[in-house]
């Protein structure tokens, strides 16, 4: 094969080339030869010319005297030229007076008429050229003019006697007829010279042309077909090794980069191949096949195991025996994708090979060639009958969802109720001896009055109606303040079973937080000092959860500031103290701050105050619940509770609720 595609190859560039040189060397030989016969004829015009005029001259003798034998001579010496083949002298009466001919004008009977006639025609004429054919050869007939008597000339050379002058008389004619025939002997001895010479030429080149070419160009074109066969059949290993710089060399180099980007883009190929295959093949969906005429080209082993086929059952069958006979179906699922279009989630029924009836959730595409010309489909089915157990129970589920969410929400609410209650019922119980100093104080001044006012009545004295008024009047105070520190006790301590909200003027929970802790705080000799803004805007709010928010924060500063107490103490310092409480509005917002000088929180627990449990307090002195409950409440009525630390001072609270 490789020789064969050498020859060819060789022969063709070879032809082409010699073709090409016998062109050019045939044009070359061809003007050339042109202008040799072109020179050569003229030369020959002038050397019968001459021979001619000379011979003119020598018949002039023969003429003058009318001797036929001499003029014969000289007719036959004239004939012995091999270019003349005939010859006549004339005289002034333009007949033949003398004539010879070689042997092959013998047949020609009508020479002598043809002399004469030429003959008068060059009347006048020194010199007369006619060319003719004779025998299908070039002739010419040269007619010169004898005179009488010739001049001398100045030159040597009889070729001048026509340009003498003087007078001179005609006597007659000479006529030459010459032929070409031995010049072109010669023109064709010498062409088929030039031919041959010329073919050697080329036969030489094209040799050497096929020999270069065949190493240069056919050998490496064949090496590079071989290695595109070898690819062709699927060796990518093979490598071409051109050891040159050249043209050659980059073609190799490319065609062995080209067979290695192959290779790995066959590796690549194979292995999305594989892995497309290993992905169709593990899907639990059923994954149907088809050409454009229906018939089953390819199934996963979903698909086998369902309806307990084989490869060999299905493979080239029609759609028909996984879809049924159903058209409906199959117009609104396989044929919409045999037609270009994609199909979603079109639910379908199928029968196994036992009759039973299975929905699927059918998906297709149509396939296409790089064309875009439909080649056929891919369908996706996912049996639909664990979904639809799944979301019958969903259906059942849900109808008793909102009664099951609704009890929990009760129950939810009501461990709430229940631990911000038992948050409340931990603070009376950490309030219990500051409420008990709230009430004795009024109990004394109770018992102070009623004692004094029996001393009087047991010494017989009478009281004046008006110091009896103003006792019982300061008896009845102290009543009426024991009375609404019960009263407001109860109220606080009640459980609120829902959150109700209603316009709160924000400084009366705070006031009302303060009456159980107002002794305490005295005791503990804190200075308490009011900044509250008057006439600010209501919140939304319930009054009773914002008191334990803010008796919440009020005891943690007391604490607070005792146990910042005890350390200064140890150290020898004097510590006051003090305790800030501010209402005002920010940003369209009610805010309640409480500034303790406890000297803060530390930096380790400050994201852990708001999170359930979590206390700093001794055991059974703190429950961890107090913040956590204050921060909820606050969300619940869509506000805040914050803190700002100044280390080494103390904390500030803030309390935030949007106005009403």
């Amino acid at each position: 094969m490789r020789s064969y595609i050498n020859l060819k190859l060789a022969g063709r560039l070879n032809l082409m080339v010699t073709l090409t040189i016998g062109v050019v060397m045939f044009i070359f030989a061809w003007f050339f030869i042109q202008h040799e016969e072109t020179k050569v004829k003229k030369l020959f015009i002038r050397h019968a010319r001459s021979f001619t005029l000379n011979l003119a001259y020598n018949c002039e003798f023969g003429l003058l005297t009318g001797s036929i034998e001499d003029l014969t001579k000289l007719l036959k010496g004239a004939l012995q030229e091999n270019d003349v083949i005939y010859a006549a002298v004339l005289d002034g009466d333009k007949k033949i007076t003398a004539y010879d001919a070689k042997s092959i004008m013998d047949a020609d009977q009508n020479f002598q008429e043809n002399i004469i006639k030429f003959a008068k025609k060059a009347a006048g004429f020194d010199l007369k050229i006619m060319e003719h054919s004779f025998k299908d050869l070039p002739h010419f007939d040269f007619m010169a003019t004898v005179y009488s008597a010739a001049q001398e000339t100045a030159k040597e050379d009889m070729l001048y006697l026509e340009s003498d002058t003087g007078v001179r008389e005609a006597i007659g004619q000479v006529f030459v007829c010459f032929t070409l025939a031995p010049l072109y002997k010669g023109l064709f001895y010498d062409r088929c010279m030039m031919i041959a010479t010329f073919s050697t030429v080329v036969l030489i080149v094209s040799v050497m042309i096929m020999l270069v070419s065949r190493k240069l160009v056919i050998n490496p074109l064949a090496s590079t077909l071989k290695g595109i066969k070898a690819v062709g059949k699927g060796n990518l290993d093979y490598r071409l090794h051109i050891n040159r710089k050249d043209e050659f060399a980059e073609l190799a180099a490319g065609f062995n980069e080209m067979t290695k980007s192959m290779k790995l883009y066959t590796e690549s190929l194979r292995f999305e191949k594989e892995f497309s295959e290993e992905l169709i093949q593990s899907q639990m969906d059923l994954v149907v096949v088809v050409d454009k005429s229906g018939i089953l080209t390819r199934v996963n082993r979903a698909t086998l195991e369902l309806f307990n086929y084989s490869e060999k059952d299905v493979l080239g069958k029609p759609a028909t025996l996984i879809f049924g006979s159903n058209m409906d179906s199959l117009k609104k699922g396989l044929l919409r994708t045999l037609h270009g279009e994609k199909v979603h989630n079109f639910e379908v029924v199928i029968s196994t090979y036992n009759n039973v009836k299975i929905p699927v959730s059918y998906n297709g595409a149509p396939l296409k060639d790089g064309n875009g010309k439909i080649t056929g489909s891919i369908g996706v089915g996912r049996d639909l009958r664990e979904q639809k157990k799944d979301q019958e129970l969903l259906e059942n589920y849900s109808k008793n969802l909102e009664q099951m969410v609704e009890n929990r929400t009760k129950e939810l609410r009501q461990k709430d109720t229940m631990l911000v209650q038992a948050g409340k019922l931990a603070a009376l119980g950490e309030m219990a001896t500051g409420i008990a100093h709230e009430i004795n104080q009024p109990l004394n001044v109770i018992k102070m009055n009623a004692t004094g006012m029996l001393y009087f009545l047991k010494k017989g004295k009478t009281l004046p109606q008006e110091m009896i008024e103003k006792e019982l009047g300061n008896i009845d105070g102290q009543v009426e303040r024991i009375r609404k520190i019960i009263n407001h006790l109860k109220t606080f301590s009640r459980s609120s079973k829902e959150i109700e909200t209603e316009e709160v003027d924000i400084n009366i929970p705070l006031k009302n937080s303060l009456t159980f802790v107002n002794e305490q705080l005295r005791l503990h000799q804190i200075d308490v000092k009011f900044e509250l803004a008057e006439s600010m805007p209501k919140a939304m709010a319930d009054a009773n959860k914002l008191e334990q928010v803010f008796l919440n924060i009020l005891t943690n500063a007391r604490d607070a500031m005792d146990s910042r107490e005890k350390s200064v103490e140890n150290g020898g310092k004097k510590y006051q103290k003090a305790l800030v409480i501010c209402s005002f509005t920010e940003n369209g917002n009610i805010v309640v701050a409480i500034s303790d000088t406890g000297g803060g929180i530390p930096k380790d627990i400050e994201e852990k105050i708001f999170e359930p449990f979590f206390t700093t307090k001794e055991v059974g002195k703190g429950t961890g619940l107090g913040m956590s409950i204050s921060y909820n409440i606050m969300k619940d009525f869509k506000g805040s509770l914050s803190f700002d630390v100044e280390d080494g001072v103390g904390t500030t609270f803030k309390v935030t609720l949007p106005a009403a």
